[in-house]
């Protein structure tokens, strides 16, 4: 289902990758996420429309990477924590934006282990 958009690298992160300050879409423009200035993870429709956030809008832009140990987190400026998807210890591989508005993250079999929905 979504090997397709692993292999294009469209809307995708790997694992050890940084997105910091910049943006995700899904293959289509339909969603994109984004890492904001003020240090809010936020994935919007094409419109702008809020669908899912996480982080604290306020705090210091650090990061958000998928760590080699399969945690996605939210880092703030001071390289402190802010947010993690749990994962840690799963083989995850990929974060991907869908264009049916999740962000969802893949092993090497592009198996989902887990996923935000707004």
């Amino acid at each position: 289902m979504w090997r397709e958009q692993v292999l294009s690298g469209a809307g995708c992160l790997q694992r050890g990758d940084w997105l910091c300050r910049s943006s995700l879409s899904s293959p289509a423009g339909r969603f994109t996420l984004t890492h904001r200035d003020d240090g809010e993870l936020l994935l919007a429709d094409s419109t702008g429309k809020p669908v899912w956030s996480v982080g604290s809008a306020g705090i210091p832009a650090g990061g958000l990477t998928l760590m080699l140990d399969g945690d996605l987190v939210l880092y703030d400026a001071g390289d402190w924590p802010v947010w993690s998807s749990g994962t840690a210890g799963q083989p995850v591989e990929w974060l991907l934006v869908t264009d049916d508005g999740n962000v969802v993250l893949l092993d090497g079999s592009c198996r989902m282990r887990w996923r935000a929905v707004g």
